[in-house]
């Protein structure tokens, strides 16, 4: 096992002072290297400027003569009145050079003076050891990291914004699905249309000019694991493995609601009743739509699969019931049957909701090393009353519970606009390298704002390393289209990511 640099500085440093002790025993004038080496250095407890602060790991970087703090201190945290605790080898001398703006440093006797305050705001400390026997001296440089940024946000200002993959500048109609292997946008325009597919958002797309024989449902396009699915305006099922060439299921839906792997579900109108419909059916029987549930406007499923469960697991949320009521459910399907998983569901109903799987951290304040979480977002959508939902939602259990996600972590209108069928997918990017940008993103100059949740690599994630890190993946929520409160399409793109997932792991 490789352990991290400062770890073997600080055994290379140990070493070097057992043979400076040898050395000096056998030779008297030898000089006391040992006594102008740190050998420690954390933060006094303050719980006013940030609890748990002498928890803080700071690295000791012996060949640099450098002394920081790799998990940078929250946004915002104040630097002008931090107490240091440095333990050094015995040094005689120990200054604080303090940088201020505009006139010289002001210098602080450590040794006198242990429990001052140091003001860090302007910059990085210089320390000053001496050794014991005044012979040696070196400096350490001091810089105390803290975020530019709420770290922990969901920035969508930081976030690209393109037009829909598509031939037509304008589309009328547009809208995603995405298959095991690749992502699909359908556009229409005056009655032409075109399929865009890649594999990743950020990759180059292509377009396909797709056969139809009949007049799409723009809304209703699908995807299971390794096929295409639309419905036409008489709800007639149509498939295809290509995108190019369609073909009729000979069933008639009323809704398609998303996927169980490679199975498409939807619902059925027969007889004034509602029943659960899949393609193919594979030996499923017909079965009425349990009371309350959503028989159009769900959000897209989410498939999940877990390390304690038999099969894999499929989520949707909200819709429109057959009694015309909106649902703020959660519902889940285990390849047998469905079931109602909201204990706490959303505050209302919403009717064509973005439901995507993310990320969210908890920060231990005790040892500051990050707890990451998967969760549900739940956002966008139009209430009952007809007005476009603006509140994000989050759970943390797979739609057991539901709770409105903190103000930092809600969406700004002004800078990302509310709208309703849209559609919501998680992909990730490789960062840290230069890569051209397939939609032609353009970068947002709008401040920083909603902010949300994070996944980072802990510090204790990286002891194996054996080389710096040049690049890491970064998952990005892609939000595809949607409609405004006219019902008009919004020829847009939408890519937004945790702020921390952008920063270059720790190693």
């Amino acid at each position: 096992m490789h352990k991290p640099l400062h770890y073997i500085l600080l055994a290379a440093a140990a070493v070097g002072i057992a043979a400076c002790n040898s050395e000096a025993e056998e030779n008297p004038d030898a000089p006391a290297y040992s006594s102008a080496t740190v050998t420690e250095f954390k933060l006094y407890e303050d719980s006013k400027i940030l609890p748990n602060l002498d928890s803080v790991y700071f690295s000791i970087d012996l060949a640099n003569a450098l002394i920081y703090n790799a998990d940078s201190l929250p946004y915002g945290t104040p630097l002008n009145k931090l107490r240091p605790m440095i333990t050094t080898g015995g040094a005689s001398v120990a200054e604080l050079h303090v940088p201020r703006v505009g006139t010289t440093d002001t210098v602080i006797d450590y040794i006198k003076h242990t429990g001052d305050t140091v003001d860090f705001s302007n910059g990085p400390v210089r320390l000053r050891l001496v050794s014991v026997d005044g012979s040696f001296e070196r400096s350490y440089t001091i810089k105390i990291n803290v975020h530019a940024v709420k770290s922990d946000s969901l920035v969508w200002t930081r976030a690209e914004v393109g037009n829909l993959p598509s031939r037509y500048a304008v589309p009328n109609d547009g809208n995603a699905a995405a298959t095991a292997s690749a992502i699909y946008c359908l556009t229409e325009y005056q009655g032409s249309y075109c399929l865009a597919k890649a594999v990743n958002p950020a990759d180059t797309w292509q377009y396909i000019t797709p056969n139809f024989t009949f007049k799409p449902v723009i809304s209703t396009f699908s995807a299971g694991d390794d096929a295409l699915y639309v419905l036409d305006e008489e709800g007639n099922l149509y498939t295809s493995a290509d995108g190019a060439s369609w073909k009729a299921t000979a069933q008639r839906w009323f809704s398609i609601y998303g996927n169980y792997g490679k199975v498409l579900m939807g619902c059925v109108l027969d007889g004034g009743k509602y029943y659960h419909a899949y393609y193919p059916a594979d030996g499923r029987p017909k079965t009425q739509l349990e009371d309350g549930f959503p028989v159009r406007g769900a959000s897209q499923t989410i498939n999940y699969t877990y390390d304690w469960a038999s099969t894999p697991l499929v989520l949707l949320t909200g819709g429109r019931r057959a009694d015309g009521v909106l649902s703020a459910d959660t519902w889940g399907y285990d390849g047998q049957s469905w079931a109602k998983l909201s204990h706490r569901p959303l505050r209302y109903g919403i009717e064509n909701p973005v439901v995507v799987p993310y990320f969210v951290t908890a920060v231990d304040t005790t040892t500051w090393l990050i707890d990451k979480q998967s969760v549900l977002l739940a956002m966008m959508g139009r209430r009952s009353d007809g007005t476009l939902n603006d509140t994000v939602f989050v759970s943390h259990d797979f739609g057991m519970h539901w709770d409105k996600a903190d103000q930092l972590q809600q969406i700004d209108k002004n800078t990302l606009p509310l709208r309703y069928d849209a559609r919501g997918f998680v992909y990730s990017s490789t960062l840290g390298i230069t890569s051209a940008a397939a939609l032609n993103w353009r970068l947002l100059a709008t401040p920083a704002v909603s902010p949300m949740l994070i996944p980072m690599v802990s510090r204790e994630a990286s002891p194996m390393a054996t080389k710096p890190v040049s690049t890491w993946e970064c998952p990005y929520i892609y939000i595809f289209g949607g409609k405004n409160a006219y019902g008009n399409l919004y020829n847009t793109v939408w890519r937004g990511t945790i702020m921390r997932f952008t920063f270059k792991p720790l190693q």
